[in-house]
C-alpha cells in the first residue's frame, strides 16, 4: 500500500491477446478482466487475507474521493513531479495509520480498475516513490488490490464486516486462479460466530481517520 514495494517494471509480455488488449498486459502483465466503478472504492477497509511472499500486516485504510478544488490545490502544492502525475485524474486518496507518507490513486486510459499509485514521502525533499500500478476489484463488501507486476493480492474487508471464508475464496476468483493465502488480521475458522453469517468485529472505523 503506501510503503513502497520497490521498484518495479512493466514490460510487456507476448501473452497471445487481441492487438486492442495488449495494452492491458503491457502496463499489467496480471491483468484480469474487470469492471470498476471507482466510487465503490470509497469507505473504510481492513485487511483481512492475502496471497504475497512477504507478509501483510493487519490495518486499515480510508479511501475518499478528492474534490476538484483539492486536485488543483495539490497540483500547485506538490507540481506534477516531470509531468508524471495528472492530478485532475487523481480522484482518490488513501489514508492509512501505518505512515505518513501521501498516497494517491490516478485513473489511467486503460481502465479495467488498473490505477497507478502516487505517492509522496516527506523528507529533505518532496519525492514520488517508486511505485507500478495496481488493479482493483470490488465484490459487495471484499475489495481486492492485485499488484499489476507481480500479481501479489491484498484483500480487504469493509469495516466493520468480517468476511467468511467461502466469501473470501469467492472474491478471489476475480483476481487469480488460486485461492491459497493468508489471514491477516482474524481467521474466520478459528473464530467463534455464525457461520452464516458477517459480523461486526472490527474496532470504530474513525479509530485512525
Amino acid at each position: 500500500m503506501a510503503k513502497s514495494r520497490g521498484t518495479k517494471t512493466t514490460e510487456f509480455r507476448d501473452v497471445g491477446v487481441s492487438t486492442e488488449d495488449q495494452k492491458f498486459y503491457g502496463a499489467c502483465p496480471h491483468f484480469k478482466e474487470n469492471k470498476l466503478n471507482i466510487h465503490d472504492m470509497v469507505d473504510v477497509w481492513q485487511t483481512v487475507y492475502y496471497q504475497a511472499a512477504e507478509k501483510v500486516p493487519c490495518f486499515k485504510i480510508l479511501i475518499r474521493t478528492l474534490s476538484t478544488i483539492e486536485r488543483k490545490l495539490n497540483a500547485q502544492k506538490y507540481g506534477s513531479f516531470e509531468n508524471k502525475v495528472f492530478w485532475d485524474n487523481c480522484t482518490l486518496e488513501i489514508k492509512s495509520d501505518t505512515t505518513a507518507m501521501k498516497h494517491f490513486l490516478q485513473e489511467t486510459s486503460l481502465d479495467h480498475g488498473i490505477l497507478l499509485n502516487v505517492i509522496i514521502e516527506f523528507g529533505n525533499a518532496t519525492k514520488l516513490v517508486n511505485e507500478g500500478p495496481d488493479q482493483w476489484f470490488v465484490q459487495k463488501n471484499l475489495l481486492l488490490m492485485k499488484d499489476c507486476s507481480s500479481g501479489d493480492v491484498v484483500v480487504f474487508a469493509r469495516v466493520p464486516f468480517l468476511p467468511r471464508k467461502d466469501v473470501i475464496m469467492e472474491g478471489l476468483k476475480l483476481t487469480s486462479d488460486s485461492t491459497s493465502g493468508k489471514y491477516t488480521c482474524v481467521d474466520p475458522a478459528s473464530s467463534s460466530r455464525d457461520k452464516d453469517m458477517e459480523f461486526e468485529i472490527f474496532s470504530d472505523m474513525n479509530e485512525f481517520f
